[in-house]
């Protein structure tokens, strides 16, 4: 059955096409995507499906008695209870069929003797409310609501808060909460992942891909897609393109139909030269019967069709040189930690970056993986531990924030101020490939749009040849295709990358390692995220009975942080003798000096001799106190590393 019609659906505003005339038909448990760049008229579409607005010609239709939920993605909410409440608030229809069921069972029971006709009549309706009650899931509502609650990432103290509290993004999380336990015919989900963590995200995942009804989605979560679409609709040029299967899928498909349309495009526009020359040609000649030859060629001319140009959706193709080459080591940290002074955010980093690798760092919100970036740039000095870039390495950083542009610059002048040797027309010609055409050259950057400046700052670092690339949520405020542009740039790149991101598909494009900060340390994956996502799930496997050594995974960890902990002494301890040694060295080398002084007693004074006296007693003390202390810290490492085999 199909669930949803759309039929020759046209929508402006004023003079301006959103779309045009766009047709498609969905069937019932199919779960498309919407995709397209910003402001083709993706949101538009779902707000006419869902009847919020109305479109200026066409129509859409939907199956008889089927139920629509709509999550817009931003909205206000009145909230009066605490989260579980208006989760509840959701059953209160099953609960009136269950005060009617009771209702009905005491009346049976009062009118079975004297009442056999209302009796069956009873029955009946009783029957039908109750299989409605089951199909609600009456009993079991209370694990409903709490399985979503959690799935969204709803702790115990967030779930009996009076909701009005929440920030705005655990409110969006509640409304999206509530519509799917209501679990209607027809899901709309404008953005559902936004204000989600990755763990909730997965949640989700999981529940579309399970959902009994028909589910359209706008998203820019191109992973998200991937996982749960069955179909894809791309609006773009004022039209909508059907494609069937996920978001990966889509892409190979439209890429082969662009390139066929170019294909096509070339012969077309071939032949059409072809023609008009061999019409020119015929017209030279000026004669009747080539004349007549002309007028006729011309008229087939007018009636050939025209292949459009197909759409250089992309806009944006650069790609990363580097001016010279990294040794094998690009970077080395240990024991990295960084507080500030509430306690540590982070502590106890090691890691070692070798050349071409690329590294995506993930974990939790708060965790301080845009921290790690700002101290490896220089810009924040860790609070312990140190690390050191390999031979050659040469640091390039976007900013996910873009502290760097300056704001009274104009587009042109942000990049020429920089690279002040590139002549005006390369600095256009750049800025053109990043879409800065005409005007928008002279655009002040603080004027400038999220993707905007992000594009602006990529083009600053593209220009640089940096060899070493530092990335802070480098497709924040990018379109689907500025985004496949920016990934087959780094995929072509020769240096390394370590990058910040919680766009699934492009760490699982971009990364060959997986570096999860966390709570209780830090753990380095090889592979991308499909293979990060693989590791889990063994990790967690081994969590069952039988399916391990008889140590659960948190056990493993708590041996894993105990000796990281051991190994950070050690650390602590081996740098403790090599400090003693240093300054004895240093001590030495200071007696060692007062000492030549002192042979030389008949070119000073009586007060210089004395001084000198009493500076080499001074450092010899000192230097005898250092040689006991080394002592100490070689027991205290001898016995750390006994204790540890």
């Amino acid at each position: 059955m199909i669930a949803i019609t759309v039929n020759h659906l046209s929508k402006y505003y004023g003079i301006t096409p959103v779309f045009e005339d766009i047709s498609f038909t969905l069937p019932e448990r199919e779960r498309l995507g919407i995709v397209g760049p910003n402001g083709a008229g993706k949101t538009t579409l779902l707000r006419i499906i869902s009847g919020k607005l109305s479109a200026d010609a066409g129509a859409v239709s939907l199956l008889d008695r089927l139920e629509v939920g709509y999550l817009q993605q931003e909205g206000e909410y009145e909230y009066q209870g605490t989260p579980y409440e208006e989760m509840r608030r959701t059953f209160d229809w099953v609960f009136e069929i269950e005060g009617r069921m009771r209702e009905i069972e005491h009346t049976m029971g009062e009118i079975h003797l004297s009442d056999p006709a209302g009796y069956q009549k009873l029955s009946e309706e009783y029957a039908r409310l109750t299989d409605r009650f089951e199909q609600a899931n009456g009993y079991g509502f209370e694990s409903a609501i709490m399985g979503v609650l959690r799935g969204l990432g709803f702790d115990d103290e967030e779930i009996q808060r009076p909701a009005r509290t929440l920030s705005g993004g655990q409110q969006s999380r509640l409304a999206l909460g509530a519509m799917l336990l209501r679990r209607p015919d027809i899901l709309l989900l404008d953005e559902p992942t936004n204000h989600l963590d990755i763990k909730s995200i997965a949640w989700l995942e999981d529940y579309i891909r399970s959902y009994h009804g028909t589910v359209v989605i706008v998203s820019h979560d191109r992973y998200f897609l991937d996982a749960v679409c069955t179909c894809i609709a791309e609006i773009a040029l004022h039209k909508l393109t059907m494609y069937q299967g996920n978001y990966s899928q889509y892409v190979v498909a439209r890429d082969r139909a662009r390139e066929l349309q170019q294909k096509n495009y070339e012969l077309n526009r071939r032949e059409i030269q072809r023609q008009e020359e061999i019409i020119a040609m015929y017209k030279r000649f000026n004669r009747e019967k080539s004349l007549r030859a002309a007028r006729s060629r011309e008229k087939a001319l007018a009636k050939m069709e025209r292949v459009e140009r197909p759409q250089d959706a992309a806009g944006i193709r650069f790609s990363f040189e580097v001016a010279r080459r990294t040794g094998e080591d690009v970077l080395l940290a240990e024991d990295l930690s960084k507080d500030f002074g509430t306690g540590p955010l982070f502590e106890r980093l090691d890691m070692h970056v070798r050349a071409g690798d690329r590294v995506g760092i993930v974990g939790r919100n708060g965790i301080g993986k845009t921290t790690l970036l700002r101290i490896l740039t220089g810009e924040l000095l860790p609070t312990t531990g140190a690390f050191r870039w390999g031979t050659g390495t040469e640091v390039g950083y976007y900013d996910q924030k873009q502290a760097g542009l300056n704001p009274d610059n104009t587009a042109l002048d942000e990049i020429w101020n920089d690279y002040p040797s590139l002549d005006h027309q390369t600095i256009r010609d750049r800025l053109a490939a990043f879409l800065f055409r005409g005007d928008d050259i002279e655009k002040m950057v603080g004027t400038l749009s999220g993707g905007e400046k992000g594009r602006l700052a990529l083009l600053k670092l593209l220009l640089g040849n940096k060899n070493v690339l530092l990335l802070d949520e480098p497709t924040n405020h990018l379109d689907y295709e500025s985004c496949q542009v920016l990934e087959d740039a780094l995929l072509d790149f020769h240096g390394t990358t370590l990058f910040v991101s919680h766009d699934r598909y492009f760490i699982n494009r971009i990364a060959t390692r997986i570096f999860e900060m966390r709570d209780d340390g830090f753990t380095d994956y090889p592979g991308n995220w499909d293979a990060y996502l693989n590791h889990q799930q063994l990790e967690n496997r081994q969590d069952l009975p039988g399916e391990s050594d008889g140590q659960t995974r948190t056990m493993r960890k708590k041996q894993e942080r105990q000796s990281r902990e051991k190994e950070a002494a050690l650390r602590q301890k081996r740098r403790a003798v090599k400090d003693a040694e240093d300054r004895i060295t240093q001590a030495e080398q200071d007696v060692a000096a007062l000492e030549e002084a002192l042979t030389h007693t008949y070119e000073k004074t009586p007060d210089e001799i004395a001084t000198l006296s009493r500076d080499y007693a001074s450092r010899q003390a000192e230097l005898d106190a250092l040689m006991h202390e080394w002592e100490r810290a070689v027991e205290a490492l001898s016995a750390e590393e006994q204790d540890g085999r």
